[in-house]
């Protein structure tokens, strides 16, 4: 096939120093081989010409031809043929030059495809020594073949075609360089983004969105996550997910330690990079295949050799990754890992912040407010002693003012309470939700029912205790306040393989719809809790008939030690 055409010249010697001019300054390999096969065939009047380049390392095989092939079209297409005829030039000392191939004693034992080429030229392109490959030409015009000032043409060309072949390779080798350079710097800025952020903020999502974000960008990925490891849950939890087809694929936003592929890279703390993966659970094989994915990868985040999470890529295309590139994994992961934690500890130092700002303002109402008040009512009641007779109506207002101040007393000792909320410190939950208990009814005079099941306790990671604990306390919180309640009961129980808990009175009852509407903070915190420790909150309320408090999370594995633990069961009676 006709690849390259060329002017024809004045003279051979033009043709030839113009065409050298055009190799040299070419960088493009395959268009050297084009206006080389071009050029010989022009340069010797032959009907057909082909430049080979064996197939050499990682060079693939390239033949280029120009003009059209006298006879079959395939003949001399295998890369067999041409090793055979590459054979023979080395042979003759890397030219030859014959009026008819077919009976010429020289090219004995060539495929039978070459005899019927007739006349024919070749020549060894060969730079510093090694031989790149050949060029070809067959089907001279007339009936004398070659000539030998002709031959010695083709020689030329053939030297400078492979000076120009090596420039070629040269310049790929230099892009090649570049490209790998560039990258390498793309890389250098995706760390040093990570690290900036990671040291210029203490903001956990701030940091989660600006590694995600830059290295979706850098690896071509269609959608990522982070999952973060939720502290002594033994869980990996979905903390942020950007890009598309995340939803479509992820049935579940929680993981256990070696559950599934996130699960897995969480704990063993390595990279895993899954093509086309199977079916896992909470993870849908063929909607990540639907939608054009073929990849995943799995990068752990590790401080202090402890996982913190898993940041997850998936990708549309196969990708073989490099030394350094698994080694820039292996470093945003450390410094990401390492800003999860510190993220987690501010946290940690701003709640801490709240609770002793609210201790400090509890203290203040106790020992300023509610004394100044108290105060005030001494003063009123001994007034009040001193007037002796008084018109009863006086008396009687003075009496309200008196109790209003005794009322108001009782509320600022409730919000200090509040503003002081009690940890949960104990070993086992049924022992904490006791204490809650009996706490609640020394302010209300009310009959109570505990069923607290110490082995369902046994069942719950701390963290989920925890958060228990401060549901119902919320819900004691809530009846204290709103319920206008004569009973309530509290349960802890084991049901399957949940843990519930239920806190339940016989109050005056609400609209549960009506108050999420109106964004009741106690019901939002209940929720947040639940949903933090993959549990299910149910508030069932009507008014004038009570409300029920329910919440049911998964059961751990069950701690060491013997489960078959009392139960604390009966009814409690305000003091």
């Amino acid at each position: 096939m006709e690849t390259q055409s060329l002017p024809a010249a004045g003279s051979s010697e033009d043709y030839i120093h113009r065409i050298s001019l055009e190799l040299m300054a070419e960088t493009s390999q395959q268009a050297v081989l084009e206006k080389t096969a071009a050029a010989a065939r022009q340069l010797m009047d032959a009907s057909f010409a082909v430049v080979a380049l064996p197939k050499e390392k990682e060079e693939p095989e390239r033949i280029v031809s120009s003009g059209e092939d006298p006879d079959s079209p395939d003949r001399i297409s295998s890369s067999v043929a041409w090793l055979e005829m590459l054979a023979v030039l080395y042979r003759e000392g890397g030219t030859l030059a014959s009026a008819d191939i077919s009976t010429d004693p020289r090219c004995a034992g060539l495929s039978a495809g070459w005899n019927r080429l007739h006349s024919f030229m070749g020549a060894l392109m060969i730079s510093q020594g090694q031989i790149l490959g050949e060029i070809c030409l067959a089907g001279k015009a007339g009936t004398h073949g070659f000539e030998t000032a002709e031959q010695k043409n083709v020689q030329f060309l053939a030297a400078l075609a492979a000076a120009a072949i090596e420039n070629s390779r040269r310049y790929a080798k230099l892009l090649e360089g570049e490209n790998d350079l560039t990258r390498q710097n793309q890389e250098l800025a995706i760390f040093n983004d990570v690290s900036l952020a990671a040291s210029t903020t203490l903001e956990l999502e701030g940091i989660l969105a600006t590694t995600l974000d830059r290295m979706m960008l850098h690896f071509h990925a269609r959608s990522g996550q982070i999952f973060l490891l939720e502290e002594d849950a033994g869980d990996v939890r979905m903390a942020m997910q950007r890009g598309e087809f995340s939803a479509f694929y992820w049935e579940k936003d929680a993981f256990s330690l070696g559950e599934g592929l996130v699960g897995r890279a969480a704990e063993s703390k390595e990279f895993h990079i899954v093509s086309d993966p199977p079916q896992e659970p909470g993870f849908d094989d063929e909607a990540f295949r639907a939608n054009g994915l073929r990849m995943l990868l799995g990068i752990p985040l590790l401080s202090k050799g402890r996982v913190m999470g898993v940041m997850m890529l998936a990708s549309t295309e196969m990708v073989e990754f490099t030394a350094r590139q698994k080694a820039l994994f292996e470093a945003v992961g450390l410094s990401v890992g390492t800003a999860v934690e510190n993220g987690l500890l501010h946290r940690k130092s701003q709640r801490l912040a709240v609770f002793e700002e609210r201790e400090r303002i509890g203290m203040d109402l106790h020992d300023g407010i509610i004394q100044s008040i108290y105060a005030v009512g001494l003063m009123l009641e001994e007034g009040l002693l001193e007037m002796g007779e008084v018109d009863p109506d006086t008396r009687s207002k003075l009496q309200r003012a008196i109790d209003g101040l005794n009322a108001v007393i009782r509320d600022i000792r409730e919000y200090i309470a509040d503003l002081r909320p009690k940890r949960f410190i104990f070993d086992n939950l049924a022992v904490g939700l006791q204490m809650l208990v009996r706490e609640f009814l020394m302010t209300k005079p009310i009959d109570a029912e505990v069923d607290l099941s110490e082995e369902a306790g046994r069942w719950l990671a701390p963290v989920a205790a925890n958060d228990l604990f401060h549901i119902a306390q919320e819900a004691l919180s809530n009846v204290a306040r709103h319920a206008n309640a004569t009973r309530l009961k509290v349960t802890l129980a084991q049901v399957g393989d949940r843990v519930v808990l239920e806190v339940a009175d016989n109050g005056r009852g609400f609209d549960p719809a009506h108050r999420r509407s109106d964004r009741s903070h106690g019901l939002a915190n209940m929720e947040e809790r639940a949903h933090a420790i993959r549990g299910e909150l149910t508030v069932t309320s009507e008014p004038g008939k009570g409300a029920r408090v329910r919440v049911s999370i998964p059961r751990l594995r069950p701690q060491t030690g013997n489960l078959a633990g009392r139960e604390n069961r009966g009814a409690i009676k305000r003091p």
